[in-house]
């Protein structure tokens, strides 16, 4: 009855038409399992029953369905959630022949029979999850859902190329527009000529792409020149003119801290703690006595008496544990006691204390600047044209003035804050590079083009700047570029600004400027601003501490000043030219007081081995460094704060004898 059981539920089974899928549609095989595939067979059912039919031929009693496959669990309507097995233990000749038919020689029969070996019990599994029934309609169907999915992926890899191809076009048409936005021809040429200037490793480098035609070289002259505006129709000569670092405070708040001024002495709070402390330990141990003569009465009347049940032995026991951790807690609370009481003995009754006292302190937002100026000259239709072009960087800091040393967070406050340093090395770090594209918007769009005049003074213009040599008797320049004031004198004058403040300074040469040392002393950046207000950076060449004296190199030209060459009278009228307390371009008169020789504000000993010139002209902050005139021709350098005293009208100039021996 069983086997007929078995047999009806194989029957029943394929008579769904279902594939039967096993493994993918590959022979696998291990000791005692083999898995098989008739997913393409034209008839499954027919070989499975030949299957069936060989394995009631040749060994009864050995295809069944494995017993604890379906236990407890029978199997519905379709197959679709189990898997069942049947085992056909054949000889291996038998067993190879049926399974490679069943396979339907999907692989060679030599691979097949290395597969198989020479096993004697084998297992073929059909699964269940792996079923389906698709008509040949829905097969037709399928494939061609397929073709079609393949197909629009076909059309959209096509589509994705031609829009591929349109973004290339319209980013060339898009240079091709900017091109013309900006003024470039097929005939721009840019050459680029590098000048030894102050701090020209700083300025951006030009990020060309090979999109148009630039030149590099390292310096010109006539025969390079010429042999450029033949062969090149639309010429930009570009060279580096001047780097400018400046910082200005653009706001600030005032902020109050606490520095140390002394010390106090105060009781030590230490003392009250551990009177408090004692006070309890005592309260407690005196408790804690207590519990202990509790404990030992009751104990000492379990002693006297004789237990005879097991009620009264475990009291007794009790009793007995009770009182021992009563005595451990009173050891303990003495100990903890004479320990605070020695603590206390020990400690000072006065401890000092530091005194502070509120002060306020400056934190200020700092705009640094840092400019990288190019000079641009243009031929173009045998004509030539020029101008500078800026390139500059902002960055904001913040920094604080007047922390005192002895403020009691002094190094967290100056860990918050910015440094003098960091600003500098931010403004002497190199400019990002810039694209091509970019600077000829700005050499076309920004500012305007003049005319040269002189196109023999175009060499010069764009070779090296060279110190010139200091003509102490009738020092002349060429000063046709040159605005002037209601003053001409100004026109020699400039604005010396250094992150520590501003003073004064003035051309004795057509690139060298005069200043007094401590308006300079220690900056790593100066900047110089002329009648025009025009910003241009300074180097400092050279300096004489026992004159205060400062020698400048700018890479603009000025106009220089005369110096007077005679004997300075007593009385004699003279003016004061530059910047009192940030006024700028100012004059103050006066007359000569005397002429005597003073100290140096950097002489320690005070040994008066200077001379000046002793005048009641209004010299203020701003002032120093700046010219004494007398008539037209110097006399002096003003120096401010050299007095001592600080009796109105007594200020002093350098003499020009001075300046002239440092000058040589």
């Amino acid at each position: 009855m069983k086997k007929i059981i078995i047999y009806f539920t194989f029957v029943l089974f394929f008579s769904f038409d279902a594939y039967a899928l096993i493994g993918n549609k590959k022979l696998q095989s291990s000791p005692q399992y083999i898995y098989v595939s008739n997913k393409d067979s034209k008839n499954p059912n027919v070989r499975f029953n030949i299957a069936k039919r060989h394995c009631a031929k040749y060994k009864k009693n050995t295809f069944h369905f494995k017993n604890d496959w379906y236990k407890g669990n029978p199997l519905p309507t379709g197959f679709r959630k189990k898997n069942f097995r049947f085992i056909c233990a054949l000889n291996s000749s038998v067993a190879r022949e049926i399974l490679y038919d069943f396979i339907a020689n999907k692989i060679p029969k030599k691979k097949f029979n290395k597969k198989i070996g020479k096993q004697k019990s084998i297992i073929i599994e059909f699964s269940s999850r792996d079923f389906e029934t698709r008509t040949p309609e829905q097969i037709e169907k399928d494939k061609a859902e397929k073709k079609r999915i393949e197909e629009e992926k076909r059309l959209a890899e096509i589509k994705a190329k031609v829009e591929a191809e349109k973004r290339k076009k319209a980013a060339i048409e898009e240079k091709k527009r900017k091109k013309i936005e900006v003024g470039i021809t097929d005939y721009t040429t840019l050459v680029k000529i590098k000048k030894n200037i102050d701090k020209s490793h700083l300025f951006p480098e030009i990020d060309n792409l090979n999109e148009i035609n630039l030149i590099s070289l390292n310096e010109i002259d006539k025969n390079n020149f010429n042999n450029l505006i033949n062969k090149y129709k639309e010429i930009y000569f570009l060279t580096e003119a001047d780097y400018i670092a400046t910082s200005n405070v653009i706001n600030q708040i005032k902020k109050k801290s606490q520095m140390k001024v002394g010390e106090i002495y105060v009781l030590n709070p230490k003392l009250a703690k551990l009177e408090t402390e004692i006070n309890n330990l005592d309260r407690q141990r005196i408790l804690a006595w207590r519990r202990v003569e509790s404990a030992n009465a009751e104990n000492n009347y379990y002693l006297s008496i004789t237990c005879r049940d097991f009620l009264c032995s475990a009291k007794a026991i009790a009793a007995a544990v009770a009182l021992g951790k009563a005595k451990d807690n009173y050891r303990s609370l003495e100990e903890k006691l004479q320990k605070s009481i020695n603590e206390l003995e020990n400690t000072p009754g006065e401890i000092s204390k530091p005194k502070y006292q509120s002060y306020e302190y400056v934190e200020q937002e700092v705009e640094a600047k840092k400019e990288a100026v190019f000079k641009v000259i243009k031929f173009n239709n045998s004509k030539f044209e020029e101008k500078d072009i800026i390139f500059f960087e902002t960055k904001k800091f913040r920094t604080s003035n007047g922390i005192n040393a002895k403020d009691k967070n002094y190094d967290k406050l100056k860990n918050k804050y910015d440094s003098t340093n960091l600003i500098s090395n931010w403004q002497n770090s190199k400019f990002s590079n810039i694209q091509y594209l970019n600077l000829f918007k700005k050499i076309n769009n920004e500012g305007k083009f003049k005319l040269i005049s002189k196109q023999s003074e175009i060499v010069s213009r764009l070779k090296e700047i060279k110190i010139a040599k200091v003509d102490l008797e009738d020092s002349v320049s060429d000063t046709s570029n040159l605005k002037t004031s209601k003053d001409n004198r100004f026109n020699s004058v400039v604005v010396i600004k250094t992150n520590e403040g501003m003073g004064a300074g003035f051309y004795v040469s057509s690139n060298l400027i005069l200043t007094n040392y401590h308006v300079v002393e220690n900056s790593l950046n100066i900047t110089v601003e002329d009648i025009n207000k025009k910003n241009f950076s300074a180097r400092l060449i050279k300096k004489d501490l026992s004159k205060d004296l400062a020698l400048l190199k700018v890479n603009k030209r000025g106009k220089p000043v005369r110096f007077f060459n005679g004997q300075l009278e007593q009385g004699s009228e003279v003016e004061a030219l530059g910047h009192p307390r940030g006024l700028k371009f100012s004059l103050s008169k006066g007359t000569v007081s005397a002429i005597r020789k003073y100290a140096s504000t950097y002489d320690v000993l005070g040994t008066p081995n200077v001379l000046f010139i002793q005048t009641d002209a209004a010299i203020n902050p701003g002032n120093s460094g700046g010219p004494l005139f007398y008539k037209n021709k110097v006399v002096g350098v003003n120096t401010q704060g050299l007095s001592k005293n600080e009796n109105e009208g007594l200020n002093f100039a350098v003499h020009f004898d001075e300046v002239k021996s440092f000058l040589k």
